[in-house]
């Protein structure tokens, strides 16, 4: 039998998880930072604080009222991401891309100069198993 955290332990690494991309001091908000494979910045979405909302079932969505956007995107191909708690110290990362495999899918490969990102949903889920 595969190892698997139950539904309560789920929740709180979620919740720790979203109280992390609150923590610091320097900036008003954590932040969501699309990077090139170069680590080149291409958009950077500050999030509301706090970010996210209490964890249910493992899962904890972003707080996406009002809007989280960039409305000055740098612009370039993202690749990957990391979400930044308010001293800009790595939460999460991930990867970028179209075709749905992604961490993070978005409906074009590349951002224009000057394009507004928008984030209308993210999601974390813990793990099922440690």
């Amino acid at each position: 039998m595969a190892l698997e955290l139950n539904n309560t332990l789920r929740t709180a690494i979620a919740d720790m998880v979203a109280d992390a991309v609150d923590a610091g001091s320097a900036n008003p908000a954590g932040q969501l930072v699309f990077l090139t494979a170069g680590d080149a910045v291409v958009s950077t979405i500050v999030f509301n604080n706090p970010a996210f909302g209490a964890a249910s079932n493992g899962d904890v969505s972003l707080i996406v009222s009002p809007v989280v956007q960039d409305s000055s995107a740098v612009g370039g191909t993202p690749t990957k991401f990391e979400i930044q708690d308010r001293d800009g110290n790595v939460v999460l990362e991930g990867t970028v891309g179209t075709s749905g495999t992604e961490d993070i899918v978005l409906a074009s490969a590349t951002i224009g100069i000057g394009e507004t990102v928008k984030i209308d949903s993210l999601t974390y889920s813990a793990p099922d198993a440690p």
